[in-house]
């Protein structure tokens, strides 16, 4: 078993850049003591509930509600940042974070439609958040900044920013530029507080960040890696490759797509087979596999 300080890449070159294409942006490389995931490092996606890591495990993701993996491994805090958590995740739906909870503490940061009805996200039951003005994603960052602080506090060492592409659901109330305004916010205190950030999918270029993930915050700043779903299903692996080299993690829910993705892209980035409930051991519908190495 190899320490911690081992399993990862410390960044500690200021202003040295990492460029990856001729059509890709170059990621800065930042001295402010956040250390970025281990290249093609194994990833166990952990957001059905902890357990402990399988063996030969580098990095483990799990809920910010949730406490990071013990062991030298490198710990990723989910954050839910542009959406509600639904009601029925929790046995009481008034609980902080839900849906219900913002609706009754701060509905003025639900985003609505003419109607005044939430715009929701059918698929997983979950409200989005309004960022379409400063003063509302001010309002918003005035919460979501201590769940950042709490990250780093209880020993993650990066967070992963869920549901960036929220303006795809939102019926054209939101704009990527709105998007990207909320974003620049929380990338930049998650450098502050000393934590690596990832990119969760949301690589289209025209309603995404194509290939600007990594410096949109001004042209210098942005994501570190990435953290993707199905890229291999949907033929985006070699994009990701291409902006965070060696540092794309992609979980595929569907076997067919896993085999494809590791024939094709195995050997550049990391690939992890998951059922799509994200279970945990022991249960029926239990999946995690890896490619062959």
């Amino acid at each position: 078993m190899h320490s911690a300080a081992g399993r990862r890449t410390a960044l500690t070159i200021v202003a040295a850049m990492i460029c990856v294409s001729p059509m890709s942006a170059c990621a800065p490389i930042s001295s402010s003591g956040y250390e970025v995931p281990p290249a093609a490092g194994a990833l166990s996606y952990q957001l059905g509930g902890s357990y402990a890591p399988p063996a030969g495990t580098d990095i483990v993701v799990r809920d910010r509600t949730e406490s990071p993996a013990s062991g030298a491994v490198f710990n990723v805090c989910y954050v839910n940042v542009l959406q509600t958590q639904p009601d029925g995740s929790v046995r009481d739906p008034g609980s902080y974070g839900t849906t219900a909870w913002w609706g009754a503490n701060h509905p003025s940061l639900l985003l609505r439609d003419g109607a005044g009805d939430l715009v929701i996200d059918e698929e997983w039951d979950e409200a989005l958040f309004d960022v379409s003005t400063a003063a509302k994603r001010d309002a918003l960052f005035d919460i979501q900044r201590k769940w950042i602080e709490q990250c780093a506090e209880d020993g993650f060492d990066a967070i992963e920013p869920d549901n960036i592409d929220s303006n795809e659901r939102s019926h054209g109330l939101l704009t990527h530029a709105d998007i990207r305004a909320y974003l620049a916010l929380v990338v930049t205190h998650a450098h502050d507080a000393g934590l690596a950030i990832g990119q969760k999918n949301a690589i289209d270029a025209e309603t995404g960040f194509g290939d600007e993930g990594a410096v949109f915050v001004n042209g210098t700043e942005g994501f570190d890696f990435a953290i993707v779903e199905e890229c291999g299903a949907f033929d985006e692996c070699a994009d990701y490759a291409a902006i965070y080299p060696e540092r794309v993690y992609d979980i595929e829910y569907d076997r067919e797509s896993f085999a494809s993705a590791c024939e094709h892209y195995g050997a550049e980035i990391s690939i992890q087979l998951r059922d799509l409930d994200l279970t945990m051991p022991g249960d029926a519908s239990y999946v995690e596999e890896w490619c062959e190495r």
